[in-house]
Formats: structure tokens, C-alpha cells, sequence
């Protein structure tokens, strides 16, 4: 039979188990956990007995404890001990009523750790009424909290599976758990929370974190969903009472502008784009610096240009094309999902790019960083060299109303051509096709345009007004690639 976590210490099988490095600060930093089985050095079979019942507990407990510290729960004495408790009333819950019974009022008991009760709550008959009562520190509260499930991430576990079974993007989900745990530490219980106190939070997100009223919306957005999941899925009678978190009134304010690049050809007297080419920085590489070009001629998302293939080069009625796959826009219209003509002033370099970058894709970005986007790379590199140019970071966390937020990022390159082809007298749907969006931003009627585009916009009349696009970059040649 085989001795794995098992050594003998005089005369008697002892039980060994490494204690993962993240967890050894709850074990009193030792590195190892042992427990002696009892069983005589000539009884192996026992002693597997023991070690099977202790592997199981040990390996639930490195569960529990990875999960809390994931939920960021594990900061305090009191919700150490809270965690060993539940952990104790778990177990015991699996046993007897009685046993049960005796590690909850235990657990109770240990509240006194924090606090010294008050003379008048000596007779209390309600232990836990007369422990909150004397508690004056927050502490020995905060501890129940914890113990009996009140702590406002106590389900967020249960939470981040549901929104998983219903196929919310990591992304996204990421982004609901951080907002979770923002108001955790504003408010760390599920009692007490009502209109009021959301109120103050929303005004607390605005006055002192100086957050938009749109970004606001998105703190208070996944706590609604919390809240009726803690309603719904939990049954948690404190939230079954109504959701506060909705309808909470937001200030108004001024919606952030998106810029066109300026450009000599619309009298600006500069030309942001060939400043971009031409400004020697440690983020301008090469791949950043053909992504730009690649932009200045379709109007693309820079997601979408590091997503594009070699195999999307493709010709479609019969003209040299660049194939927009799966993008951001889909779930609005069908012009995001798109053929756009080559114009021949970049054409060479999409040949090159072709034949000299390695792997599937046409820029050699191969790093998937988080949510499997590979734009990341090139996106930071983006922002660190436009505010080299001069061209400030977009404020995205401003409470002042009375000012207006305009910006130009990698998206600009967009607004910039339907700005060009908007002065060439070029109808909205045709603009639409390409670039990528429509102009009044509805989806009605949006994919039947599509279709009729297809026969009444031609491709190689969509190529002949890209061409065009060399009046805007007058400036431009092979030598930039």
C-alpha cells in the first residue's frame, strides 16, 4: 500500500502536506500541515483511513481559502476567523444537529475576542444582540457579518458562476466583480443598504472620486444585478425587499466628442497624421507605425486591423479587398462586418506584410494579452506616442459638468475620413460602407441597406473614392513603410 503524505514519527503514521506558498500566512507561515493519524507504524490501513479523511478536508479548506482570497476577503483578524468558523460549520453541518448547534454558538462565542460586553448586556439573554450592542469598534460586527453570511461579497463566488452559465464575456465580468468590490469597501455588509445609501455613494462617486455621471451609471448597473441575484438566486429577505440600486437619478452632463485628425486639406494648418509617421518615439515600432497606415485609408478599428488575416485579403467582385470580420459593431448593424477596397497607395505594403510577416496574422503581434484582444500591445504603444505628439490622454474620469471632454485616440481615424468623404459630396449610406458605421448611429433599416449597397455601390467605384483619399494625405508615400 502506498505511504504518499504519510511518514512515520515515533512508532506512528503522521499525515504531511505541503501548504501552497499564497496560503501559509493562515497556517502561522509554516509550510507544511501535520496531523498525527494515530494509527501504530504496523497498521498502514488505518492510517490510509485518516490520511483520506484529512487529504479531503485539507484540500476543501486550500479551496475555500484560495476562493476568499480571489474575493479579496481575507484582510482582518475577524474575518480570519470567520473563515476558520465557517469552515468548522460547514463540516459540521455535514454531521449531527447537535454538533452543529455547538460550533455556531462557538463561533458566537469567539466574537468576544473583539469586544468586552457591556454590564447592561450581561443578562441579554440574545448572545449575538448583546455582542453587537456592546460593540463599539465595528469589529465583533464585522466578524457576525462574516460568519452568518452578511458580508456583501459573501455570494459573489455563486454570482460569478451565474454570469458565467450565461455566457457574459471575462471581460465584462471582470469589470461587474471590481465594481462589486468598490462598494464592498464603501459598505461592507448587505444590512442597511437602501435608496439613501446608494444616493450617498452616487454621490460620493461623483464629489470625491470625480467620476462622470456615465460611469457612475456603470457602478450602479452590475449592483442592481447583484441585488436581484442576491433576490432571485439566494433568496436573501433583505434584498427581496426592492432593488435600491435602480432608477437612482444621475447629473447631466456634457457627452465626451471624438475629433477628427486635422489635416492641412481641412485648413487646419497641420497634419496630425503625418506627425504620427514622422515623430521618433520609443512606441513607434513598425508594427504600430502600419497599423496607422492601414487606418488612414479604411477608417478601422485598431482591434480590427491586428485582427486581420492573411486570408482576409481577399477579392470580391473582382477587386483587391481587405475582409472586416467579427467587430464591435456587429450587434448594432451589418456595416462593421465588411469588404474595403485596397487603395493602391498602401497596396504594396500589404504584399509585404504578406510575404515577410510570420504566422497567420498581417501584423506580427502575436501577444494575447487579457480577454484574448491583440490590440493591447499596440493600443498602449498607441497612446504613449500620441501624447508624445502632443496629443493629450483622453479624460474619461471628470465630474465637471460645465466642460466639454474632446479627445482624439486611434478611433479618429474614422470620423476622419467620413469628415474627407462627407467634403467630396459622398452620399451617408456610401460613407457608411466605408467606414464601417452609420452616421446617425440607428439600426433600423441598417442591414437592408447593407444588402442594397452591395448592387448600388459597386466595389470598384468604392475604390475609386478611396483613392480620393490621397487629397487628405497629400504628404504621403512608400517611403513611410
Amino acid at each position: 500500500m502506498d505511504t504518499k503524505y504519510l511518514f512515520i514519527k515515533d512508532n506512528t503514521w503522521v499525515f504531511r502536506i505541503r501548504i501552497p506558498k499564497e496560503l501559509q500566512f493562515y497556517y502561522e507561515n509554516n509550510k507544511e500541515y501535520l496531523k498525527s493519524t494515530k494509527a501504530h507504524k504496523d497498521n498502514l490501513e488505518d492510517a490510509h483511513k485518516v490520511r483520506n479523511y484529512l487529504l479531503s478536508k485539507i484540500k476543501l479548506q486550500f479551496d475555500y481559502l484560495r476562493n476568499e482570497l480571489k474575493a479579496g476577503n481575507i484582510k482582518t483578524k475577524a474575518e480570519k476567523l470567520a473563515i476558520e468558523n465557517k469552515l468548522k460549520i460547514q463540516q459540521a453541518r455535514k454531521e449531527t444537529p447537535d454538533l452543529l448547534s455547538e460550533v455556531q454558538a462557538d463561533a458566537v462565542d469567539d466574537a468576544l475576542q473583539f469586544i468586552e460586553l457591556d454590564e447592561r448586556q450581561k443578562t441579554n439573554p440574545n448572545k449575538i444582540d448583546a455582542i453587537l450592542k456592546s460593540d463599539t469598534t465595528g469589529k465583533a460586527k464585522e466578524y457576525i457579518d462574516n460568519i452568518s453570511n452578511k458580508s456583501f461579497t459573501s455570494f459573489l463566488d455563486e454570482f460569478e458562476k451565474e454570469n458565467k452559465r450565461d455566457k457574459i464575456k471575462a471581460r465584462g465580468l471582470d469589470q461587474k466583480i471590481s465594481k462589486l468590490k468598490a462598494f464592498s469597501k464603501y459598505h461592507s455588509t448587505i444590512d442597511g443598504i437602501d435608496r439613501p445609501l446608494v444616493v450617498k455613494y452616487k454621490n460620493y462617486l461623483f464629489d470625491k472620486k470625480g467620476l462622470t455621471p456615465k460611469t457612475i451609471g456603470g457602478y450602479l448597473n452590475p449592483l442592481g444585478q447583484y441585488w436581484d441575484f442576491l433576490a432571485d438566486s439566494i433568496g436573501v429577505k433583505e434584498a427581496q425587499q426592492g432593488n435600491p440600486f435602480r432608477d437612482i437619478k444621475l447629473p447631466k452632463h456634457l457627452p465626451g466628442k471624438r475629433l477628427a485628425w486635422r489635416a492641412k486639406y481641412f485648413g487646419d494648418g497641420v497634419d496630425d497624421v503625418k506627425d504620427l509617421l514622422e515623430t521618433k518615439s520609443s512606441s513607434l515600432n513598425s508594427n504600430l507605425k502600419h497599423a496607422i497606415i492601414i487606418a488612414m485609408f479604411t477608417g478601422a478599428r485598431i482591434e480590427e486591423i491586428c485582427s486581420i488575416k492573411k486570408d482576409d485579403i481577399k477579392s470580391h467582385q473582382q477587386v483587391k479587398c481587405i475582409y472586416f470580420s467579427a467587430t464591435k459593431s456587429d450587434r448594432y448593424h451589418s456595416f462593421g462586418r465588411r469588404y474595403v477596397p485596397i487603395a493602391s497607395q498602401y497596396n504594396d505594403l500589404i504584399k509585404k506584410l504578406i510575404n515577410e510577416t510570420p504566422g497567420d496574422y498581417l501584423l506580427n503581434e502575436t501577444v494575447l494579452k487579457k480577454y484574448n484582444k491583440r490590440s493591447h500591445y499596440l493600443s498602449k504603444r498607441f497612446g504613449k506616442h500620441k501624447e508624445k505628439c502632443g496629443h493629450s490622454k483622453k479624460e474619461i474620469k471628470t465630474s465637471n459638468l460645465d466642460k466639454e471632454i474632446s479627445f482624439r485616440d486611434f478611433h479618429s481615424f474614422r470620423p476622419t475620413l467620413n469628415t474627407f468623404f462627407k467634403r467630396q459630396g459622398l452620399d451617408a449610406s456610401f460613407r457608411s460602407a466605408l467606414c464601417g458605421w452609420k452616421e446617425d448611429r440607428s439600426k433600423s433599416m441598417a442591414d437592408d441597406v447593407y444588402l442594397k449597397l452591395e448592387q448600388a455601390y459597386p466595389y470598384h467605384k468604392r475604390k475609386q473614392d478611396i483613392e480620393t483619399i490621397i487629397k487628405l494625405y497629400s504628404w504621403f508615400n512608400s517611403n513611410y513603410y
